[in-house]
C-alpha cells in the first residue's frame, strides 16, 4: 500500500500519524495551504468516511487549494490502495 503525500507513517505494517507540517514549513508552504492539508488529512483519516466518500470531499477541497490537489491526485490514481 502506498503513503499519500505529506503523510507520516511508522510501523510494521505502516499506520498514519499525521501530515509533515515541519518539512512542508521548511519547503515554504503557507501556512493556509498546510492548514488545508492538515483539514485534508483529517477528511481522509479521522472523519470514519470511506475511501471513496473521502475521495470527493477531498476533491472538492482541492479545488481552492493547489497543495491539497496533489493529494486528490493521487488518491484518484492510486492503484495498491493506501494506508488507513
Amino acid at each position: 500500500q502506498d503513503v499519500p503525500p505529506f503523510v507520516l507513517a511508522n510501523g510494521v505494517p505502516a499506520t498514519p500519524h499525521g501530515i509533515n507540517s515541519e518539512g512542508l514549513r521548511r519547503r515554504g508552504y503557507s501556512g493556509d495551504a498546510i492548514s488545508a492539508i492538515k483539514r485534508a488529512y483529517k477528511t481522509l483519516y479521522r472523519e470514519g468516511l470511506s475511501l471513496d466518500d473521502a475521495r470527493t470531499a477531498i476533491a472538492e477541497a482541492a479545488k481552492a487549494t493547489p497543495e491539497v490537489a496533489m493529494l486528490s491526485d493521487f488518491l484518484a490514481s492510486g492503484g495498491r490502495g493506501i494506508i488507513r
